[in-house]
């Protein structure tokens, strides 16, 4: 059953549910999104919310979980819409009811805007050192070049 399929009188379109389906995309998201349901975890045991073992025991799974899907041991289900669905499903079926109590106090929303910054972030730490080289090639090229004339428009 799809997370939205409740609110309609009937089954939504084979080309819509198509349309809908990020998982292709999200999937380059998979290791920011477990980090980020790590961090997660840890934020509902400080908070009462989870227990020590219900903690550790979601961690734990979500290593697994990420260990399996890098190592091509996991295949997703066309009924995982997303990323976040498809960890949450895996790690319940590993766990049990403690894995879907991960989504407590956070949305889908909450988490995907969590993954693209995580995303984005370790993406820029490899680009800033390429920009670093860049810079030097410049300097460097403009140094060997400095006796050139080159005509100039403003």
């Amino acid at each position: 059953m799809k997370m939205w399929d409740g609110r309609f009188a009937k089954p939504a379109d084979k080309l819509m549910e198509r349309f809908n389906n990020s998982l292709p995309f999200d999937k380059e998201l998979l290791e920011e999104d477990i980090a980020g349901s790590i961090a997660w975890a840890h934020a509902l045991h400080t908070a009462g919310v989870l227990s020590a073992a219900e903690s550790k025991d979601i961690v734990t799974g979500l290593k697994a979980v990420l260990k399996d899907c890098l190592d091509g041991k996991i295949e997703f289900l066309p009924t995982d819409e997303d990323i976040h669905m498809a960890v949450e499903r895996l790690l319940t079926e590993r766990i049990g009811e403690a894995g879907a109590r991960l989504h407590t106090g956070r949305s889908r929303n909450d988490q995907i805007a969590t993954d693209f910054r995580l995303h984005v972030m370790k993406r820029l730490r490899g680009i800033g050192g390429l920009v670093e080289e860049l810079q030097k090639v410049l300097s460097a090229r403009a140094e060997a070049e400095k006796e050139v004339i080159i005509p100039a428009y403003t």
